[in-house]
């Protein structure tokens, strides 16, 4: 148990909120069919089939693009982080203060307190 939760109840938890959403999916996407259906025909009853076809395609497409923007966006906000720069990049010189500033950190801890 993990705080309090059984995986079987991780389990049943999510699979419902899965089908939950798959269920509003298919009903939204019903929605939309008939929303563009009705704009359709008032484009239509207004202007001309033509223009309907050409509001409704470039409303899509647009609807489309955007969507893809925000995916890429996402992509870009949640990459890994560069790797490290490889060991040979590093100057030798460095190392060798590096070694020696923690050598003299690691003497000053171990050495005894002074007597007054």
């Amino acid at each position: 148990m993990l705080f309090g939760f059984t995986l079987r109840d991780y389990a049943r938890r999510t699979s419902r909120a899965i089908t939950f959403s798959a269920a509003g999916a298919v009903l939204v996407a019903i929605g939309l069919g008939f929303l563009t259906a009705a704009f359709w025909m008032m484009l239509a009853e207004l202007r001309s089939a033509i223009f309907a076809a050409q509001v409704v395609g470039f409303l899509y497409t647009g609807a489309g693009l955007i969507l893809f923007a925000v995916a890429r966006a996402q992509r870009r906000l949640y990459r890994a982080p560069p790797a490290a720069p490889a060991a040979a990049t590093v100057d030798p010189f460095m190392k060798m203060i590096e070694g020696f500033l923690i050598g003299l950190d690691a003497g000053r801890r171990t050495s005894r307190p002074k007597r007054r």
